[in-house]
Parts: structure tokens; sequence; C-alpha cells
């Protein structure tokens, strides 16, 4: 098997790194190089042979002790490349440097781990996700919805929501402040990083801000949507208190469904383990995938109660 490298960020080939995440089956764009640059603090790769499989590891620093992170909107980083068995997963997670005293981070779908008592200090634990396939038309797609979902989505209807996609990234991440971020409590700095994450996604097709606006025009629902060739990402969604009354986010998850049934790619709802959340999902016929979230504690013994 050939060498697993670790390669500090200004000495990762750009053009190789991004074609190991475009061509591998489970390439998300997360793990591109321009939104890792853009979402991250700082970051490193680990990369097998000549870019085979690669592996992003975000780092800070606190107390002189550097560890890896999971980042906000960076979801399901991991390693990516074709044909991962559970041994080189595992001789992934062994490569990441012991500079890296504390690793708590989300792997992706398809990196199967088995026999994780093998790496001293691993603990893990499977997460869920919910993906729809658009293969089949919308008309097969929607049949397989809740009556709950048929229901808000006629509501919808009912009320004159109108649907148009934008460019008005910050307007939709100022109007997901406005509504949610008082029960969330994420600093600002994660919003504008998103912010530059988006933009770098725009300057590559690959990413759309879909809206939905009520009788008088107002937003009251919106969904920042990656998009690249086999995936659409819901990065980013909500809706305020009348949105939600007039099933606005229903009916504009609806909306994409309708616009990309039939194109072959996997509806990504990215997430979650949150019950309602997770409801909402099921309500339009999406599948679980369960994913991995793994921590590894090397930290000397008098600080591993920190953690």
């Amino acid at each position: 098997m050939p060498v697993i490298q670790y390669i500090p960020r200004n000495s990762i080939d750009d053009i190789k790194w991004n074609r190991c995440i475009a061509e591998a089956a489970n390439g998300l764009l997360y793990s591109k190089t321009y939104y890792l640059d853009a979402i991250t603090h700082q970051w490193a790769g680990l990369v097998l042979g000549d870019y085979v499989a690669v592996m992003p590891l975000p780092f800070k620093k606190k107390w002189g002790i550097s560890y890896t992170h999971q980042v906000y909107y960076a979801q399901f980083l991991g390693i990516t490349g074709d044909n991962l068995t559970n041994e080189i997963v595992l001789q992934f997670l062994q490569s990441i440097p012991t500079r890296y005293r504390w690793i708590d981070m989300d792997l992706n779908e398809k990196n199967v781990l088995e026999d994780y008592n093998l790496i001293p200090g691993l603990s893990c634990k499977h997460r869920h996700n919910y993906h729809l396939s658009l293969k089949k038309s919308y008309l097969e797609i929607s049949k397989q919805y809740a009556a709950l979902c048929k229901r808000k989505i006629n509501l919808s209807e009912r009320q004159g929501i109108q649907y148009s996609s934008e460019i008005d990234y910050n307007a939709a991440i100022q109007f997901f402040i406005t509504h949610y971020n008082q029960q969330l409590n994420v600093s600002e700095l994660y919003y504008r990083k998103l912010l530059a994450a988006v933009m770098a996604l725009h300057a590559h097709n690959e990413v759309i801000l879909y809206t939905a606006t009520d009788g008088s025009g107002k937003l009251c629902a919106f969904i920042i949507l990656g998009n690249d060739m086999h995936n659409l990402y819901l990065i980013m969604g909500g809706s305020d208190r009348e949105g939600k009354n007039q099933g606005a986010y229903y009916g504009l998850v609806n909306y994409i469904i309708k616009k990309y049934a039939a194109s072959g790619k996997i509806f990504r709802f990215e997430g979650s383990d949150k019950p309602g959340i997770a409801f909402f999902n099921q309500q339009f016929g999406a599948e679980v995938h369960l994913y991995p979230q793994i921590k590894i504690n090397r930290l000397p013994f008098f600080l591993k109660f920190l953690k």
C-alpha cells in the first residue's frame, strides 16, 4: 500500500487534491480546497500516494496544545477516495500526527470503521444523515411523501408562496441569524466564514440560493443549496414564524425536489440526530445513512478530564 503523508496546507497540490474529491464516489464539496480555506481556521491534509485518497485535518491550538476539531458547516470531511476498506480508514486515523493531542471529527458515510479499539484512546459513535434519491420522476418521488408533508405543501400553495433563485447569500445568512441564532448561540465569526465559503462555491458554480416569499413579497424561508455532479447539499436553511405557519419551508424543499427530480443526484439533508429535524427529513421519504463521529484522546493524564 502506498504511504500516507502528512502535508501542510501550503504544500498541498490543489489540482490533484480537488481532482481526487471530484472523481471519488464519496467526494463531497466540503473537502474542496477552496471551501476548506474559507471555512476553517487552519487545515492540513493526509494524502495516500499520489492523491489516491485524501483527508483534511482542520486544527486549532489552545493552551499550547494542537487539536483537530469538527468545523461548523463542513460536515462529513473524513477520508475521500475509492475502495476505502476498514484497513485503509484505520491507517489514515493512525497517520494523524501525534502533535494533535485531541481529535474530534465527523467522517463521511463511506468511511467504514470497524475494530477501532485497535487505536488507543479512540471512541466512535454513529450519527444520522438523511438522503433522498432523485433518480425517479417527481411523480414517483412525491408519492412517498408523508400525509403531513402533502398537507403543508398544499397549505403553501393556498397561501400563494412564491419560489425563486437569488444571489444575496449575505441576506439569507442574516435572516438565519435573526431567527435562529439566539437559540443556537453560534459565534458571528462562523457565519462570516460560512459566507466566504459560500462565495467560494459561487465562484465555482457549486451553490444556489433558493428563497420563498409570501404574498407581499417578504422573505419567509430560504435554502443555501450546494450543487455538484452527484449531490445537492442543504448547507443552511430556515424559515421565520410566518413561513412556518404557511408551510413555506416544506414548499421550498418540494420546489427543489421537483426541479431536480430525475437528475440522478442525491439530496443530502445533512442531518440530523435531533428528533424534530429527523422527522422533517423523513416526511419527504428520505432514508437514514449513518456516519462515524470519532474522538481520539491523546492528552496527558492530568488534562484528560478537561474533555
